[in-house]
């Protein structure tokens, strides 16, 4: 398991990650054309998102711990 403020700081990080988001979606709609904009909410926000899950499991994998075995011989 997580600690607390680990556990916090991931919330935060997702909020942010999805706050600037929206303000890149909202810039990319009022300054492009349609089609650009569907682009961009097609694979460019899906490929940001899945870059910051990426990211997320890079970092938090060395917080992970090994559940340790029951069967010691």
């Amino acid at each position: 398991t997580l600690s607390a403020p680990l556990w916090q700081r991931l919330n935060t990080s997702w909020i942010l990650f999805f706050v600037i988001l929206g303000l890149i979606n909202l810039y990319v709609v009022y300054n492009f054309d349609t089609d650009t904009w569907v682009n961009f909410k097609l694979f460019g926000m899906f490929g940001l998102t899945f870059a910051f899950i990426i990211i997320q499991s890079l970092l938090l994998g060395k917080y992970m711990k090994l559940p340790e075995s029951d069967n010691k011989e």
